[in-house]
């Protein structure tokens, strides 16, 4: 409690060498981290150059979740120049056909990503069903994942989509499918509020990345 606080993550050393030393749930912890930063600056993250890219593919020898779960981060890591160029885009100075089509992109790579999660949530090996044990649940079922790596890849998926979704519709490019939409965040939303019980085990030290998502779901 006396010791001096650590120099605060956005202005740390993060480079490609010391992610890589990095066991994955510290890489994934900072690399949100990092996104969070640019988004509050209003600024593209580094995280999305072509180099960083070229390093989320190469981490071969981890497992199928997990190169799951860096394809994830890797789109996530565009989010923050969307966003500063959606805002532009309000104020009429940014292309908005450039970004409905970087939108799409993202889309289509996280459709693909939730039919892999689809998998994920129906095999007891790694996801187990229960019945909410609290009084008053949000939701009367909850998930019980075999260890944090599948609950930070859900969530952060279903985060993620959320988010893209909803720059679609404030894009104003696919009014026909504003419900469609609007009910698949519903879903994403749902599953993340089922996984509110496994986290508040967690509680405190691995409550970190479950607080973004659980925001986003209520927005």
């Amino acid at each position: 409690l006396f010791c001096r606080p650590r120099k605060p993550w956005p202005n740390s050393k993060f480079t490609a060498q010391t992610y890589k030393r990095d066991k994955v749930p510290a890489q994934i912890a900072k690399l949100t981290l990092k996104i969070s930063h640019s988004i509050l600056r209003s600024q593209e993250c580094f995280l999305s150059r072509p180099e960083w890219t070229k390093i989320f593919h190469q981490r071969s020898g981890q497992s199928v979740i997990s190169r799951m779960h860096y394809k994830v981060m890797n789109q996530m890591t565009l989010i923050p120049g969307l966003l500063k160029d959606l805002a532009t885009h309000k104020q009429g100075d940014s292309n908005a056909q450039n970004i409905y089509l970087r939108t799409t992109s993202i889309a289509t790579q996280l459709k693909r990503s939730d039919e892999f999660i689809k998998r994920l949530l129906v095999n007891r090996t790694y996801v187990r069903t229960k019945e909410s044990s609290d009084a008053n649940p949000l939701v009367s079922q909850v998930y019980f994942c075999n260890g944090t790596e599948v609950l930070s890849l859900c969530v952060h998926h279903a985060m993620l989509s959320i988010i893209i979704n909803r720059i679609l519709i404030a894009l104003g490019q696919c009014q026909g499918s504003i419900p469609y939409l609007d009910e698949q965040n519903l879903a994403f939303s749902n599953r993340i509020w089922m996984m509110h019980e496994h986290v508040r085990n967690l509680k405190p030290l691995g409550f970190h990345f479950y607080i973004s998502p659980l925001i986003v779901s209520f927005e």
